[in-house]
């Protein structure tokens, strides 16, 4: 089903430059799988 807007034409609002960029260990698939298998603990605000 495609999307009722394209969202290609809509603008980015935000980058949030003031985090560090993700070191190259952390961009690798099996970092990414595990992090998806066994994400960390999290609580709402």
């Amino acid at each position: 089903m495609r999307p009722a807007f394209d969202p290609e034409s809509l603008p980015v609002v935000d980058t949030d430059k003031r985090r560090p960029a993700l070191s190259a260990p952390r961009l690798q698939a099996e970092f990414i799988r595990h992090r998806l298998r066994v994400p960390p603990a999290w609580r709402p605000n």
